[in-house]
This record gives C-alpha cells, structure tokens and sequence, in this order.
C-alpha cells in the first residue's frame, strides 16, 4: 500500500522521536491510536433520497472494505497515514469517491442532439457519420470515466446509460477527417434533464506560428542575442505592439530584420557576470482561423562568456 507523507505522519514521527524512553508495546500502542480513523457514511439515492442496502466501500487497490447494511450505512477505517482513495459502488448507479454521505446517480440517462462544425474556411457543416464523441461528468465526485458514442447520420448522436442528474462536457480536441477540432460548448449539462442539444466544434490550428531555427549558446556581457525563425513571424501579434509578452533576467531592446524572421536582443546594461546564463523567455498571441488568440511561447538560456 503506497504511503504518502503527510501532516499526520509528521506528527506520529515527532511522537516517536520524543518517547525513546517509552517501551516498545506502549510505542506501538499510541501510533496506532493516532494512524486509524473510523469513518461512518451514508449512501442514498440521488433523485430519491432513498438508502441504498449493498453498495460497497473499495480501497484504491478494489479491495471491498465495507458494505451498506438495511440503514444505507457502512463502516471503515482508514488510516491518516496513508492517502487512499475510497469509492462507493452499487448495482445500477455510477461509482462515486467516498464521504461522509454519498449520492449515487442511477444509471440510464440519454444525451442526445446533433453535432456541428465550422472548418477551416469558416464552413458550417454537421459532424460526419461515424465520427467519435467524448463526455466526462464535471464533478471530481464521480470516478473518472469518459462516456463515447458515434455520430449517425445528419450529425445527430445519442449518449445512453449516463448517470442521471450528472453534468457533463465534451471532451475535446475530436478529430474530423485529419483535422482537430474543440467543441465552442463549454457550460455544463446535465444528463436526463436536458435530452436535446447542438454542440458545435472549431477548427484547431496545430501549425506553429514559428519555430526556432538559430540561436547562440554564448554571448559575451554586451553582446547581441540574435534568434533566427523558419518563417516570418506576424509582429501584428508579437512583442512590438504589446500584444506578446517578452521576459529575461536583464533588460534589453529587441529589433526585428525586414522580413520578420530575425529578430535582435540588445542589452541596456550587461547580460550578467562570465559564466552565469541569461534567460530569454518571449511569446506572442496568433489568431484562430476563427476568431480569438492562441498564446504560444518559447525560452532558451544563453551562457555568458568573455
């Protein structure tokens, strides 16, 4: 059982440490005393508010430490020293991490609607048949499980056996055809509740803005940083105009070559003493095809020579 260290074996050390004049038995007496704790829950329907008899308690290992009896209670203990992660499961209900009371979500919920897409030209268009979709409730009470289905024909698709009442998001990036997309849905909902929805998905560019072709490993005190790209890099979205964000242990100027694939870093003062580095660490925001700024960012570390 892997052992986490915490607050509370702090503690059990510290008491360890301060009864060496104690006998072994009354030692092993008081860590046990401190390391186990005794929990009580109660597990309930969450539509009914019903007690559920027979669900389970699981260790992290999916080893059964408790089951609820007629009262929808159970029992166990866990220790403080170790950081487990207790589940609830029942037959019908989706598992959910233990608490002092549990609400199990029956399962058999549906989710339906149609799916749509907008390219990279700007084209609206449903979601081809046969494309996969993703959901994962958003509640860190449910144990992680991602729900998928298959789009049908006109886009339309169907979640089937979801926990009820859950709320749910589109996991994304999907792929459609070689691109990647991301839903533009990013609000929860719920499953049982609402049975009819659109999701639409924009078009991801995965294409650099850029990319580092040439820099120097050395620079001397006042010397210039010169960085070379692959392509011209768009200064409308860069470090000139206060859109991008430029950050280094010392100050300096940048200048960009004519063709906006060189550009220049200058010191004011020095870059620092022979043999410490400097840190160059800059960015800039590119447009999506559809709207909206993507953040991309590089750094790389130039040592100082005489």
């Amino acid at each position: 059982m892997k052992k986490i260290l915490n607050l509370s074996m702090i503690a059990i050390v510290l008491i360890a440490a301060t009864m060496s004049s104690c006998s072994k038995d009354e030692m092993d007496i008081n860590m046990k005393d401190n390391t186990e704790n005794t929990f009580t829950i109660k597990v309930t329907d969450y539509r009914t508010g019903d007690v559920i008899v027979g669900a389970v308690v699981k260790d992290s290992q999916g080893k059964t430490v408790a089951t609820t009896a007629a009262d929808g209670t159970a029992t166990y203990t866990k220790k403080a020293g170790d950081n487990l992660l207790f589940t609830v499961e029942a037959d019908g209900y989706a598992a959910m991490t233990a608490g002092t009371s549990v609400s199990l979500h029956k399962l058999g919920a549906k989710l339906s609607g149609v799916a749509t897409y907008t390219d990279k030209s700007g084209n609206l268009n449903v979601v081809p048949s046969g494309t996969e979709l993703s959901i994962q409730a958003n509640s860190s009470s449910f144990v992680k499980r991602v729900y998928k289905t298959q789009v049908g024909s006109n886009g339309e698709f169907e979640f089937a056996s979801l926990p009820d009442g859950a709320y749910f998001y589109f996991v994304s990036p999907t792929t459609i055809g070689s691109n990647a997309y991301r839903t533009n849905y990013s609000y929860g909902f719920s499953a049982g509740e609402t049975t009819s929805m659109t999701v639409s998905y924009s078009y991801v560019n995965n294409e650099l803005p850029f990319a580092i072709i040439a820099l120097p490993g050395t620079v001397t005190a006042t010397g210039s940083i010169v960085v070379k790209f692959n392509k011209a890099v768009d200064t409308e979205y860069s470090l000139d105009n206060g859109n991008g964000y430029l950050y280094s242990n010392r100050s300096f100027t940048t200048e960009w070559s004519s063709d906006k694939k060189t550009v220049t870093f200058t010191p004011t003062t020095t870059w620092g003493n022979v043999g410490s580095f400097t840190n160059i660490w800059f960015g800039l925001y590119t447009p999506f095809v559809n709207g909206g700024r993507e953040y991309v960012s590089r750094d790389f570390y130039v040592q100082i020579v005489e």
